[in-house]
């Protein structure tokens, strides 16, 4: 697979790809990972350089559980989002049922 066609594929960037020019397909599905799950550039370049590094399982796991919990931060903060608004349409709903 040539790198234009991983990108287009995997909807990553070509310039983010080109960057990272690396044939590891190790290295490429954790790029591709990395991309899918919302990491930043800067997280990226981070990230893949730690890859290189021999002692750097603590950081990198570090920095998953910090997206992790970002994450589900996120998460929680839409489903209180979506119970107000599945009780704004109970409350049309209900009104509607009145009438």
């Amino acid at each position: 697979m040539t790198i234009e066609e991983v990108s287009r594929c995997c909807g990553i960037p070509l310039k983010a790809l080109q960057e990272y020019d690396d044939t590891d397909p190790e290295h490429l599905s954790v790029l591709i990972t990395l991309h899918e799950i919302g990491f930043e550039r800067a997280e990226i370049e981070t990230y893949m350089r730690l890859m290189e590094k021999e002692d750097s399982d603590g950081q990198r796991l570090r920095i998953l559980e910090r997206k992790r919990r970002r994450l589900l931060d996120e998460i929680h903060f839409r489903e209180k989002q979506l119970s107000q608004l599945d009780y704004l349409r109970y409350s049309i709903r209900r009104e509607q049922n009145k009438k």
